[in-house]
């Protein structure tokens, strides 16, 4: 299921639906992604670290380090190798039957995160938190715009350095001969 954020923050301004409609495409997580991360990695439980579902990633955690241990205890010749090799089988069975029954309710919980996402997204913005976000362009502009900023106005201005220029050399004028006076 796809949210539509355009009627979600339509009681926006354009300046904050901007920010939380992006927001939310960088942060929300896609279905398909939760989905085969369950499908090829459920047994460890790592499609609950994608949905930020801490609690239930250590619930999928014991029963693959059992199966390891099983099969570490068997390889070290402390159990027999039908006994670690039986129960290996039961603990990482159990982990895949549990990851495969996760397979159809994992799109659901994407959505669910997805929706609680937009929703916090929209609370902040409602509360002004996401302000500093929005591009200068949409900002609404302060009751005194003639206000110059204290950092801007101490700034001096320097003029940028500019390479010498030989002056270009004179030909001197031609002299015209005084006039000789008759003695």
């Amino acid at each position: 299921m796809e949210l539509d954020m355009s009627s979600i923050a339509a009681h926006l301004s354009p300046g904050r639906r901007t920010v939380v409609e992006t927001l939310y495409a960088k942060k929300a997580r896609s279905p398909l992604a939760a989905f085969l991360l369950c499908f090829f990695v459920g047994p460890v439980g790592l499609h609950h670290a994608y949905l930020r579902q801490w609690g239930r990633i250590w619930g999928h955690l014991p029963l693959p380090a059992i199966a390891l241990a099983f099969a570490g205890l068997g390889l070290g010749h402390i159990l027999t190798t039908s006994v670690a090799l039986i129960g290996f089988l039961i603990a990482m069975g159990g982990a895949i039957v549990w990851s495969l029954s996760e397979l159809r309710t994992v799109d659901g919980a994407a959505d669910t995160w997805n929706a609680a996402l937009a929703q916090r997204l929209v609370d902040q913005a409602d509360s002004g938190q996401l302000d500093a976000r929005i591009p200068a362009v949409t900002r609404p502009a302060t009751a005194d715009t003639s206000v110059v900023p204290v950092a801007a106005a101490a700034i001096p201005f320097v003029a940028p350095a500019l390479p010498p220029v030989a002056p270009e050399p004179v030909a001197p004028e031609p002299v015209a001969p005084e006039p000789v006076a008759p003695e």
